[in-house]
């Protein structure tokens, strides 16, 4: 029988292996959040909330194309942002920049930053939403409350890729993960993150997703609740990348301080404009 403190180390994180070609559960978590994302996007659609909430008058294929594009842009962002955060690394391994193939096998690209992602989609939705002109603010707004949990699955890929665990810890349900050196029990990081930062703030977007005030409001409330509990997240995290502010802060808790603060800023520019609602239109 398996113990609970082990199951980490009893996962294979090789979904499928084929002359050499490996998929990884890992890489199947990331077509779970498309597939997750596009579904929840079909039921409004189905409801009409794009036309009736935010004025959209987009099609399903054309939503899907726009879907698609922020899926790309979260990956290049997200991959983009790792690499800049871990110069002195891709200096001396440049091969891995963006090469998905080591030692001669497909493992795919090992290394994203979800604030990278963030800033990738949010970028690429800004470039389409000039394009197509339409509505930049009415488009995330509509898009995001379905982002929280396709961002849960990419938290349980972390988990079952045996990455991002936390710190050491002697609770109850600790658990060892096969890429501690140490082989101690640690906190279950990823899971906490996937039920907090996944499932309840999906809850709490979901929940206001066609508010007649709170609906215009989801992009900094995402970054604001985003940032409040990232934060407090670190402080469970093992942390890998350094600290900052004399080992006050560690590089996660920065950056959650930075969308914290950039959620506020849009809210207050809001407040002070309430009569254009125009932000970044």
């Amino acid at each position: 029988m398996i113990q609970f403190q082990d199951l980490p180390t009893k996962i294979n994180p090789i979904a499928v292996s084929f002359n050499g070609f490996d998929l990884r559960w890992y890489s199947i978590s990331y077509l779970l959040v498309f597939i997750t994302v596009v579904i929840l996007i079909s039921f409004r659609i189905k409801k009409n909330d794009a036309q009736k909430y935010f004025n959209l008058n987009l099609s399903f294929d054309s939503l899907l194309e726009i879907l698609t594009w922020l899926f790309f842009g979260a990956v290049l962002g997200g991959r983009i942002f790792h690499i800049f955060l871990n110069l002195n690394f891709y200096f001396q391994n440049p091969i891995q920049t963006f090469s998905p193939f080591q030692n001669s096998q497909f493992v795919g690209l090992y290394g994203m930053s979800f604030f990278g992602g963030l800033i990738g989609a949010l970028l690429t939705g800004y470039w389409l939403c000039r394009k197509k002109k339409i509505s930049f603010t009415s488009l995330i707004n509509f898009l995001l409350p379905a982002f929280p949990l396709g961002y849960f699955w990419g938290r349980i890929g972390n988990f079952l890729n045996g990455e991002l665990y936390g710190k050491k810890t002697d609770l109850p349900w600790a658990m060892n993960f096969p890429t501690d050196p140490e082989n101690l029990p640690r906190h279950p990081s990823q899971l906490y993150e996937a039920f907090l930062e996944g499932i309840v703030i999906f809850l709490i977007l979901w929940s206001i997703r066609n508010h007649p005030k709170l609906k215009n409001q989801i992009l900094p409330l995402f970054l604001i609740l985003y940032g409040i509990i990232r934060f407090v997240m670190e402080f469970f995290r093992e942390n890998f990348d350094g600290t900052y502010l004399a080992g006050l802060l560690t590089q996660g808790q920065l950056l959650s301080i930075v969308t914290l603060l950039f959620g506020l800023f849009i809210l207050g520019y809001r407040y002070e404009n309430t009569g254009s609602g125009n932000f970044l239109r």
